[in-house]
This record gives C-alpha cells, structure tokens and sequence, in this order.
C-alpha cells in the first residue's frame, strides 16, 4: 500500500512538472512572437503563433494575433480567415 501511494504521488509531480514544461515553452514562443513582430518579421511571428496555437489550443487573443501577423505580412486570405475565427470566439470584441 506504501508502495502504492508513493508511485502515485511520483507520478502526480511528473505530470505537473511535464505540464510546466509545456506551459513554459508556450509562453517563450508567446514572447518570440512578440519580438518578431515588434521587429518587423510577420513571416516569423505567424509561425510563432501557429507553433503556440498547436500546443495551446485555440483563444480569440491568439488568433487576433496570428490575423495581425498574416495582415502584416500581405497574406490577407489567411489574416481575414484568424480575424473571423477570433470573432467567433469574443463576438462582443469589435
């Protein structure tokens, strides 16, 4: 039974320690996001944002932003198509 209950904590702090990890490359993509923008280089940022969307899930914030990048960047169909989805997602955000 000890046995038990110290595997199971064990693997308790595995998985918040995993889910930390994932949480912290999330959140550095968010940052180089960011800085590709700020820098001029939407090709880059978008990619950013896409890696961010894959691993995050989808949220109004991060497909405004990926819109932004693809605007940026002159891919219009792909912004229009991130500027609908986040509609979608917060209808009363204009």
């Amino acid at each position: 039974m000890k046995k038990t209950i110290i595997s199971f904590v064990l693997a308790l702090i595995a998985c918040t320690w995993i889910n930390a990890q994932e949480q912290l490359s999330a959140d550095t993509l968010l940052q180089r996001a960011a800085q590709a923008y700020a820098e001029g280089k939407y090709d880059i940022s978008a990619a950013y944002y896409e890696d961010v969307l894959a691993s995050q899930g989808q949220s109004y914030q991060l497909y405004y932003n990926l819109g932004n990048a693809y605007y940026k960047a002159a891919n219009y169909p792909k912004a229009i198509l991130y500027y609908e989805r986040a509609m979608l997602l917060n209808p009363r955000d204009p």
